[in-house]
């Protein structure tokens, strides 16, 4: 067979990738199309997706192209006589490419990308042939967000389910299985982690990416009352004017975070975005700071192969770190105060699946002042990994710990294009 991915940014290989090594290991050829219209400045630039960053794979080459242009796409696609494509998630920019792709005969399978990634409409979900995702309940999850948000006539689950039975299959958590070609032994070598020594990942707050400028800047960014309380006053906001009065800001959850690394005599490990750079003050804390130094393995696997325990601000990195075997923390700031998790989307994630962070055993759900407060007295054993409840989480939103996601995305794929 001949399947194409294509590669809208460098990062897609982090979730492309055990899957692409799953048709090389099969003796499949894969073509992976690079979209050289993408902005190489602005923000997200350096996530352009260079051809030159192509990761190696284990179990054969592939065939890297560039595109401009929906034009451009489809004409590779059909000069290389590729069957099938792959993109990660469906959105509304794929709508004419399938279309066209599919009176040649060319079919197109879709990957969920993450946890707050969800189709815009019904539609996403029914145009490609097929769409794999983590686990059953996240069709249910994906119906709920689009009743809510107006995007799909349907009324009955369970004929909505059933028409996409065909479509949509849960297959599990595929981004993990690239765990099997790291080696954490040398992973703690090339940072510089000492043998035996404990880790503290952190996922630093995403200021460069929020939509939110007041109380994350100003309340939750800035740590001088005596700049923030007149902008607090102003704001006529009685709880922002107490947690400035409280001192509830990011500098001192960092510093919470490295009084818990210097109790505990662990290592303390931030992986931050670039377009989301770490503080001066986490970086003088930090004893390593990393960005995507790779995609495959990804680079926040690599960290997850060494961590003990993660904090993040609400992450899909709560999935990842069970599925790695990591207990993991949720430091939650009120819903109210940061608008990039008010939208219907975030809404219907917060109340549907709330346990999603806060699952006693697996992740552990902190207010901000809680972390202040607490979290320099505590160890290890107050965030302890439990095995049957990292089961139990796992078979709910990965659909299960013992893997073989890969396999079964190549499987019914073969099925598909051979029928």
């Amino acid at each position: 067979m001949r399947i194409g991915f294509l590669i809208a940014r460098n990062v897609y290989f982090r979730s492309f990738g055990p899957v692409i090594d799953g048709f090389l290991q099969k003796g499949h050829s894969v073509f992976c199309l690079h979209d050289y219209s993408q902005p190489k400045g602005g923000s997200k630039g350096y996530q352009f997706p260079d051809i030159a960053q192509t990761p190696f794979f284990r179990n054969g080459q592939v065939f890297s192209l560039e595109f401009s242009s929906e034009r451009d796409f489809i004409d590779k696609v059909l000069q290389n006589s590729i069957e099938l494509v792959f993109s990660l998630d469906f959105i509304e920019a794929h709508f004419n490419l399938r279309e066209e792709l599919a009176k040649k005969g060319v079919f197109w399978a879709a990957l969920q990308n993450g946890f707050d990634s969800g189709p815009h409409s019904g539609k996403n979900l029914s145009m490609p042939d097929r769409f794999f995702v983590y686990s059953s309940e996240w069709l249910e999850w994906m119906f709920e967000y689009l009743k809510k948000a107006g995007k799909t006539k349907e009324e009955n689950f369970s004929e909505f389910e059933k028409k996409l039975r065909e479509r949509v299959k849960p297959v599990g958590f595929w981004t993990a299985e690239q765990k099997s070609i790291i080696d954490p032994t040398a992973v703690r070598k090339k940072w510089g982690i000492g043998a035996g020594k404990k880790v503290v990942l952190l996922l630093p707050f995403p200021f460069g990416s929020s939509i939110d400028r007041f109380w994350t800047k100003y309340v939750f960014g800035w740590h001088n009352v005596f700049s923030q309380l007149p902008l607090a006053l102003f704001s006529f906001n009685k709880r922002w004017i107490k947690q400035v009065m409280g001192k509830e800001n990011d500098f001192r959850v960092s510093l919470a975070i490295k009084r818990f690394c210097e109790r505990n005599n662990c290592f303390l490990l931030v992986k931050c975005r670039k377009k989301d750079p770490a503080k001066k003050y986490l970086i003088k804390m930090a004893d390593k700071i990393l960005f995507d130094g790779g995609f495959y393995p990804s680079t926040i696997i690599e960290c997850f192969s060494v961590a003990d325990v993660c904090f993040n601000f609400y992450s899909t990195a709560a999935i990842e770190a069970a599925a790695m075997g990591v207990s993991n923390v949720c430091i939650a700031p009120d819903v109210s105060d940061w608008k990039d998790i008010r939208n219907v989307l975030w809404q219907t994630i917060l109340e549907k699946e709330n346990d999603f962070f806060g699952f006693l055993g697996v992740s552990y759900l902190k207010s901000i002042a809680e972390i202040i407060r607490e979290l320099p007295q505590k160890t290890f054993s107050d965030f302890p990994l439990d095995k049957e409840k990292q089961s139990r989480y796992l078979q709910k939103f990965a659909g299960g710990l013992s893997g073989g996601a890969v396999a079964k995305i190549v499987s019914e794929i073969e099925k598909l294009i051979q029928k």
